[in-house]
């Protein structure tokens, strides 16, 4: 229940005639949905990019490789989008919370923000290319 302090009047709004979509001339048609990519839809939100040191490195010879995630990713939507990407198949995902910390800058002090990244391990003689240096 509202009042009506300032005698503003209630605006109407506009009741448009019901046409069916076929009724409708080409230019007044709408516009065609984005043609879906398949397992890979969304996988740009989930993973953001390979996570380099040299424990990443290291991993990288044992078949193992590591991404950045995002915060609210799980292991099956992690696996669905990497093995859809690069196209491989994949046996172990390990989820890890890496922490903030405090960086000083001369006087100031601030933080480096956290992330989660993933460690995902191959099938034997699946290899991802882009993460080759």
């Amino acid at each position: 229940m509202a009042f009506n302090f300032f005698g503003k009047k209630e605006v109407e709004a506009k009741k448009l005639p019901k046409t069916p979509l076929t009724e409708i001339g080409e230019k007044d048609a709408l516009p065609e949905a984005p043609k879906a990519l398949g397992a890979s839809q969304g996988a740009f939100q989930v993973i953001k990019n390979f996570y380099v040191s040299e424990k990443s490195a290291r991993l990288m010879a044992m078949n193992q490789y590591v991404f950045k995630v995002a915060d609210s990713a799980d292991k099956q939507s992690v696996k669905k989008h990497i093995s859809a990407l690069y196209k491989v198949r994949i046996t172990n995902v390990q989820m890890l919370n890496m922490p903030s910390k405090v960086r000083n800058i001369g006087k100031f002090s601030g933080k480096k923000a956290g992330f989660r990244k993933a460690i995902v391990t191959l099938a034997k003689g699946d290899v991802i290319e882009q993460a080759k240096p």
